[in-house]
């Protein structure tokens, strides 16, 4: 995989007015629709990497929340292909999704990323809606689980 291939061709696909040059860690940040979005390329291993903050779980709700990341994530059926995980850092909850790189072009690569971006925002969104029900009092209520671009209802 030549990752600064790929990244100028996502570039190009963007509009061609973005620095998409990696950092000394390899990692490109870009902020979407007001959702950073980090993009690491792990060559060695031909592997695509994009990650994205979900800013503090709730106080309150937390089994909750985290059991429905955990359905959501049975089968990428609520994640479009992408794990949620907690930086111990920070104790920020994240969304990652690492793909093949080498298979991708340009086009490919913008499509990943936009499918990504949705559901970073969907999450995100979920997220302020559990800290909403919470400090209003709400705690029982479950709110729905919009699913991502490409993912099959039956």
């Amino acid at each position: 995989m030549d990752y600064q291939k790929l990244l100028t061709e996502l570039g190009e696909q963007l509009g061609g007015k973005l620095d998409l040059t990696p950092d000394a860690t390899g990692t490109v940040s870009l902020v979407i629709d007001s959702l950073r979005v980090d993009i690491l390329g792990l060559e060695e291993v031909g592997q695509v990497v994009l990650s994205g903050d979900l800013g503090e779980a709730p106080p309150q709700g937390l089994e909750r929340l985290y059991q429905a990341m955990l359905e959501a994530q049975h089968l990428f059926q609520g994640t479009g292909g992408a794990t949620f995980s907690r930086n111990p850092e920070n104790g920020h909850l994240a969304l990652c999704h690492a793909f093949a790189g080498d298979l991708l072009d340009g086009a490919g690569f913008a499509q990943k990323l936009e499918r990504f971006v949705n559901m970073l925002e969907t999450w995100s969104n979920r997220i302020a809606d559990y800290r909403a029900d919470e400090s209003e009092g709400r705690g029982e209520e479950e709110p729905g689980l919009p699913l991502g671009d490409g993912l099959m209802q039956v």
